[in-house]
């Protein structure tokens, strides 16, 4: 792939046609009307936006720097400050053997066209949404949503089955009160393609039912979705049992505060099976009504938040009532790879892990959670504790 500058980028969007994008492989775009609103979206996106500068990352993703009071999801309005960084929490250093990984930019590499490979101070990293994409959905919500190919019916459930498009766990869970919580996700490159998604994630969740509101981030493999096989930061936001939300910066959602890290971003290297572990600590904080997110890779970077305004004065605004911490996989036929695909059992150097969990009080003190482990495929993937603030998840999935 060769870089392409955004106003190319934009030209070629406002020419597209269906006909050109249907006949392409992969491509499940609906109907005519589907693939107008797909093009309208991306051309909103970027209709007030100031791009300064671009560049494209090794993995062929284009990264556009926006000023960072201009971006889409301010709509005018000034940027919240970040709230105060809460003392690192007890038990917080990084597990014997691991490492972190390297923040997204800043290293001053170049892509092939010689563009510097980081935006610029005052500036915020936006990862370009393109038709090419979104074409490899059915519609603009299947894009936006969790899953691709049918609404997610709500987590909580557990529930094994929901056909085309089923979505399997392995995680560590507690109901308690709370504004919002930390823990170390160690990264992985989960064999995914035919499959749907990988990932390892936080969720903080309030609510029920059908007001079952959510904040979520972690890393995924999503190759249909971020157009590489590698792993990709992430983040989720939903609103009335998932019919509401979307990824990363898909939308006018969450507001960037960083121009180190952005959500939809590569994130190399990862871990290796009998070698070096490698992850970030992640941290939502809720102040104010908005829900921020910090990454600590031995740097602590408030990367954004998003607004309270989102769930419409919802239950989520004023905490949380779980915290939850693994593994969830998207499938078609099969099951795909979860963490390093290999069981919880195989343990330190070999399964995945989340370590150092923590959660936020209602009076904004850190709290020791006290977890209980799901599993339930465990013919495909299991969890088990290593810890009050620690456990093992993963699995090599299988055929129905």
């Amino acid at each position: 792939m060769s870089f392409k500058p955004l106003i190319h980028h934009l030209a070629d969007t406002s020419n597209a046609s269906f006909a050109d994008f249907a006949s392409r492989p992969g491509s499940q775009i609906k109907s005519p009307d589907e693939f107008e609103r797909m093009k309208s979206h991306v051309l909103d996106l970027y209709q007030t936006v100031d791009v300064k500068s671009s560049f494209m990352l090794d993995s062929g993703q284009h990264i556009d720097c926006i000023p960072r009071d201009h971006q889409p999801a301010l709509r005018g309005r000034p940027p919240a400050t970040p709230p105060s960084v809460l003392p690192r929490p007890a038990g917080s250093s990084l597990p014997h053997g691991c490492q972190y990984v390297p923040t997204q930019f800043g290293h001053g590499k170049k892509d092939t066209a010689g563009n510097v490979q980081n935006c610029p101070k005052g500036h915020v990293p936006m990862p370009r949404v393109d038709l090419q994409t979104l074409a490899r959905f059915e519609t603009l919500e299947q894009f936006f949503r969790k899953g691709p190919n049918e609404r997610f019916k709500g987590r909580l459930t557990d529930a094994p089955s929901w056909g085309n498009g089923q979505h399997n766990y392995a995680h560590a869970y507690q109901p308690v009160d709370n504004r919002g919580g930390t823990s170390f996700l160690n990264v992985w490159t989960p064999a995914v393609s035919p499959q749907i998604f990988s990932l390892s994630q936080q969720w903080y969740v309030a609510g029920s039912g059908s007001n079952l509101q959510t904040v979520e981030g972690g890393w995924q493999v999503f190759p249909e979705k971020y157009g590489t096989t590698l792993p990709c930061l992430f983040i989720y936001w939903s609103n009335n049992n998932y019919s509401q939300g979307n990824y990363n910066l898909d939308a006018p959602a969450f507001v960037m505060n960083s121009n180190v890290w952005t959500p939809g971003g590569t994130l190399s290297p990862s871990s290796a099976s009998g070698g070096a572990m490698l992850g970030i600590t992640m941290q939502w904080q809720l102040d104010n009504g908005n829900w921020w997110l910090g990454i600590d890779n031995g740097t602590f970077t408030w990367v954004g938040y998003y607004p309270g305004s989102l769930w419409g004065g919802g239950p989520i605004t004023q905490g949380a009532v779980e915290i939850d911490y693994g593994g969830e996989t998207v499938m078609r036929t099969a099951t795909p790879q979860m963490g390093s695909g290999a069981f919880a059992a195989a343990g330190p150097g070999q399964a995945a892990f989340q370590s150092s969990i923590n959660y936020i009080t209602r009076s904004n003190q850190w709290a020791t959670p006290t977890l209980t482990t799901s599993q339930p495929t465990p013919n495909w993937y299991t969890a088990s504790s290593a810890g009050s603030t620690m456990f093992y998840f993963g699995g090599p999935g299988g055929s129905l």
